[in-house]
């Protein structure tokens, strides 16, 4: 699935190689990832008038207001998208009042709403697919999603290029030894400039950790990416000759791609625990 960058027809004709192996484009009405706003009149003119190929959509109703708001902007996106395929929602009541009204559309729980989603309310015959919040994959209340859609038969997503760190608030506290809550995006890159090692932490994936990970679609987090970057990511997830060449900003050679392959084995059976944990920092050392 890849994020809608706001560029129209030439999103679209960037993505278009790559049109059996996509799933969805996603896109919001009223803001970008970081919350910047955005004009929805811009966005439906930028849609209406952008040739799709066809490649369902997928609304992102990604705040309280949306969602409030949803009858509004799912007719809209109705109108502007060639395949409205499915609407991302916060919350169990916005999507029984979707489902009521548009039995057909794919009701997905947003990444933003994963954290505080209940289990219990992860209804088979309401939700198609859950979010996985990345940084917080490994705690029991993510761990718990995962045993439930996988119990009802619910699908998986999990973003797989944006960067965070596993463990976060309490990884980077006990790095900068004062209280860091995130997302403060300067303390995040001081962090990773005087600790490197935090590059094996991060949740970016790489393609050779898909098998060991149980998950139904690939997320690209590219709304604020350009057109050539889609482009190399799509071309990298899809082509089997591609390979890892660069783990954060450590290049990959014959020896170090061996030494790669064996963290990701043992990233396999992580806890997330990475503030109490030194596994990763010596696999950067090596």
């Amino acid at each position: 699935t890849v994020g809608y960058n706001c560029t129209g027809q030439e999103f679209f004709d960037t993505i278009r190689f790559k049109k059996k192996v996509i799933e969805e484009f996603f896109f919001s009405f009223c803001h970008t990832m970081p919350r910047e706003p955005l004009n929805p009149d811009e966005i439906f003119d930028q849609l209406v008038h952008s040739e799709q190929y066809n490649i369902p959509a997928n609304l992102l109703l990604n705040s309280d207001e949306e969602c409030a708001d949803w009858e509004h902007l799912v007719n809209r996106a109705f109108q502007c998208c060639q395949n409205l395929q499915a609407v991302t929602i916060m919350d169990i009541g916005t999507a029984r009042a979707i489902k009521k009204r548009y039995p057909e559309l794919k009701l997905h729980v947003s990444t933003a709403a994963a954290q505080d989603f209940k289990t219990e309310d992860i209804d088979p015959d309401i939700i198609y697919c859950v979010n996985l919040n990345e940084p917080d994959f490994y705690t029991e209340h993510q761990q718990n999603h995962i045993k439930a859609c996988r119990k009802l038969g619910v699908k998986l997503k999990y973003i797989v290029n944006r960067g965070c760190v596993f463990d976060k608030h309490d990884l980077m506290s006990t790095i900068a030894d004062r209280p860091i809550q995130c997302c403060n995006h300067y303390q995040c890159k001081q962090l990773l400039i005087d600790h490197p090692w935090l590059d094996l932490i991060r949740t970016n994936l790489y393609k050779e950790q898909i098998r060991y990970l149980d998950v139904d679609y690939l997320k690209l987090s590219t709304r604020e990416r350009p057109n050539k970057v889609i482009h190399r990511l799509l071309e990298y997830w899809t082509s089997p000759e591609m390979f890892t060449t660069h783990i954060g900003r450590i290049p990959l050679n014959n020896n170090t791609y061996k030494i790669f392959l064996e963290w990701i084995k043992i990233r396999d059976k992580c806890d997330g625990k990475c503030a109490t944990c030194s596994t990763c920092k010596e696999y950067y050392k090596k």
